[in-house]
């Protein structure tokens, strides 16, 4: 993508990378008892109809927890394991352990920290922190970092395990501009680069957009921040 790294310097934020996502993990697993309380409280509220009228957040977070409900008890999650066509179920079946378990954790954990959820991580959410670490260098050291940084501050919905990106590429001298992010928006985010890179092709500049598999939204949201307002679709 026009960016040559140092072999040397890759080799040590790839170390400092793998240091970084296993400390963001651990401060996840940690705050695990913050997490059940955090989720009793909502559940119990929720019960009570506290959300109803509260916050969009709460109103939203209760909308999620009722339709993924839904989906469980109608049937129609696992609608396509009945499928007539045994490719279609075999491949259908790769995903129905992930369906339950974002089933039961939609139920029993809070929306606002769905992103803490292991069968994320094993779905929808990178992490392999080689990868990630050469990604931020390539990103700090592209034409076009003053427009990925703005797209690299990660959102509080879900509440994702961060990492500090300053901390992935200090052979540069100006660190000041490198944001909180997640390993996965990175990754997403490193896609725009290389369409653009390679492509010569931005993607604020299209009319519609169809993803498949578009996970929990991190591509999609990441690519509305960045000026798109035409017409995403997700399959």
């Amino acid at each position: 993508v026009g960016v040559e790294l140092d072999a040397g310097e890759v080799a040590v934020v790839e170390q400092q990378a793998r240091l970084l996502v296993e400390e963001s993990y651990k401060e996840m697993q940690e705050s695990r008892q913050s997490l059940e309380e955090e989720s009793e409280a909502f559940f119990a509220a929720m019960q009570r109809g506290l959300l109803e009228s509260g916050e969009e957040r709460d109103r939203l977070a209760v909308q999620v927890v009722r339709d993924v409900t839904h989906l469980i008890s109608s049937g129609a999650a696992l609608e396509p394991l009945n499928h007539p066509d045994e490719a279609f179920r075999e491949s259908a079946s790769l995903w129905e352990t992930f369906t339950r378990s974002a089933a039961e954790a939609f139920q029993t954990v809070s929306p606002h920290r769905f992103l803490q959820k292991g069968w994320v991580h094993q779905s929808m959410f990178y992490i392999w922190y080689p990868s990630v670490a050469r990604e931020v260098m390539m990103l700090r050291r592209s034409a076009g970092w003053d427009t990925w940084r703005p797209l690299l501050v990660e959102s509080q919905v879900g509440g994702p395990p961060l990492i500090d990106t300053s901390l992935l590429d200090h052979f540069l001298e100006d660190q000041d501009d490198s944001p909180l992010s997640s390993s996965n928006l990175i990754h997403q985010v490193f896609h725009l680069n290389v369409l653009r890179s390679v492509a010569n092709f931005s993607t604020k500049d299209a009319s519609l957009i169809v993803e498949f598999g578009g996970g929990y939204g991190c591509l999609c949201e990441a690519i509305h921040r960045g000026g798109f307002n035409g017409t995403y679709v997700i399959l």
